[in-house]
């Protein structure tokens, strides 16, 4: 008879699933179905059995369906939302462990289904809402009375915070602070003017606490969150690591609210952080918005502003201040920046300075802007911003989507061990 098999039956969002078909009839071919109820996300693809009538989804690819290359967590990957009206936005994810639905079909009618559980939190990881003098943001510690390398994890261009995201690294070992600084609670509603002290006082927050090793304090972040990571590296020695997710390799202007592009993001002791607004940006923002049905690819204004000597001059991040390994994960296929191309001029610009530290770039080709950890459905292509309601390109192809997504985490959590 035929049956199918998915363990573990309860794991975490960034472990492997075993999916396989055991009592088939040889070479005949079995349908796979895999749903996320609450996120009403599905996918499905049809598989050769072997001549022994199983199938093994790490060693078999599928025949069609949803995705077509060998990954065993390929239809976790290839879900799309069951409700295709409207433009694509990110998934409303929260920590609450959640049920994956597998049905096996084939056409004798031996019909099945296996539900398995995952979670965002390991057992005895604890959380703590930040919310001291101006700092806000939330906390996760692993079980046990540690002292734990900690990990300070910092928002992008959509503000907020990453539950999730600090979560991962709590159940990996790190004490974990995700924080906000803008578009959060209380905090300014625009990327403007963000003291670079704010930081520095979360990092002595977290610093105090009695779980956390004081002397192993990691700062992390993707796309503005990556730029902002290399300055706050290059600026306070507190860091101990620094891990930029499709980073720049220059300090760019605001975002948000009418004039964000004509004022810095940063400011230290009160004065702008190598603020200049390159002329390929004045012009960008001086010609009226056109109405366009595709996503914006940003990517090639800032290759234009890249062509401005006076804006690199002023705004190049000095990363060889940094003391403390480096490391730079970004996409070839970044349609919101050139990450890769930013992260080269970094990994240059320390080698011409003889930085003493440790460094990598993990580049992944045919990857786009989003990439984030854990075994979960890929995030759209291109979604409309939650600050400025523009709908962006983010580049990248499902398959390399889905590879930088697993390596890349599996690179940090290794960076991280090796280097603290």
């Amino acid at each position: 008879m035929t049956k199918l098999h998915i363990s573990p039956q309860d794991s975490l969002v960034d472990e492997a699933l075993t999916v396989q078909v055991t009592g088939a009839q040889p070479d005949q071919e079995v349908k796979i179905m895999a749903r996320i109820p609450h996120l009403k996300m599905a996918s499905e693809a049809v598989f050769q059995v072997d001549e022994n009538g199983q199938l093994d989804l790490s060693r078999q690819a599928p025949v069609s369906g949803s995705y077509d290359w060998l990954d065993s967590m390929g239809l976790i990957w290839s879900m799309k939302p069951e409700e295709k009206d409207g433009p694509p936005s990110m998934p409303n994810y929260s920590l609450e462990p959640f049920q994956i639905e597998f049905t096996l079909s084939t056409a004798q009618g031996d019909d099945q289904q296996k539900t398995v559980n995952r979670r965002w939190l390991a057992e005895g990881v604890t959380r703590k809402v930040l919310h001291e003098d101006e700092l806000r943001g939330v906390c996760f510690f692993p079980p046990g009375d540690g002292p734990f390398p900690a990990v300070i994890i910092v928002s992008g261009s959509g503000g907020g915070i990453s539950e999730m995201r600090a979560a991962l690294y709590a159940n990996r070992g790190f004490a974990a602070l995700t924080l906000g600084y803008f578009a959060y609670e209380d905090r300014p509603k625009w990327l403007q003017n963000i003291p670079l002290e704010y930081f520095e006082a979360a990092a002595r927050w977290l610093q105090a606490q009695p779980a956390v090793d004081p002397e192993k304090l990691v700062i992390t972040g993707g796309s503005r969150g990556g730029e902002l990571s290399l300055l706050l590296g290059a600026t306070f020695p507190i860091f101990k690591a620094v891990v930029a997710n499709v980073p720049s390799s220059q300090v760019w202007s605001g975002f948000g609210g009418e004039d964000g592009s004509t004022r810095p993001a940063w400011v230290h002791k009160g004065e702008p952080v190598l603020f200049y607004v390159p002329k390929a940006r004045e012009e960008t923002t001086t010609e009226p918005d056109a109405p366009t049905e595709e996503p914006i690819a940003l990517t090639p204004m800032f290759l234009k502003s890249m062509e401005d000597e006076d804006f690199i001059q002023a705004s190049t991040i000095p990363v060889e201040n940094t003391e403390a390994p480096i490391l730079l994960i970004s996409g070839e296929d970044d349609q919101m920046w050139p990450s890769t191309y930013f992260s080269k001029r970094v990994m240059a610009r320390l080698k011409e300075n003889n930085f003493s530290y440790p460094y990598e770039h993990r580049s992944y080709p045919d990857a786009g802007h989003v990439i984030v950890p854990g075994y979960m459905p890929l995030m759209p292509n291109h979604s409309l911003h939650p600050v400025d309601g523009k709908d962006y390109a983010f580049g990248g192809s499902p398959r390399e989507q889905a590879f930088a997504n697993a390596d890349s985490w599996r690179q940090v959590l290794r960076f991280l061990n090796e280097n603290l």
